[in-house]
């Protein structure tokens, strides 16, 4: 009655009522039935609106692109006047320190050095 050597039962069932079965058996159902000569099926569901979405997911990482384009180049002018500034305040405070020098007002503090 099943029972293989040793007075255990035997693993391998053959029943077709077997649950696992009938459950693998209904997914398959739901398939569409195969074409003969090799049409192509009409898509399961539609891809208009997927089709959409891509195509403004492309438009906003576009623009996004463009932004952080001009931000970049935006940052890059700044730091380019900042450096440009930095350079006219050591110049102009390098000038007055020489001026004063000329007009003899450093004359005692240059000795300190």
């Amino acid at each position: 009655m099943g029972f293989g050597p040793g007075g255990y039962r035997s693993s391998n069932s053959t029943s077709t009522t077997y649950p696992r079965t009938q459950r693998f058996n209904q997914h398959l159902e739901d398939l569409p039935t195969i074409k003969e000569g090799g049409q192509r099926l009409p898509p399961l569901h539609d891809t208009a609106k997927a089709d959409k979405l891509e195509e403004e997911a492309a438009r906003l990482r576009k623009m996004i692109d463009e932004k952080e384009s001009k931000k970049r180049q935006g940052l890059r002018e700044w730091d380019k006047l900042e450096r440009e500034s930095a350079t006219a305040a050591l110049k102009s405070e390098l000038s007055e320190e020489h001026l004063r020098e000329l007009n003899g007002e450093n004359e005692g503090t240059a000795a300190a050095f």
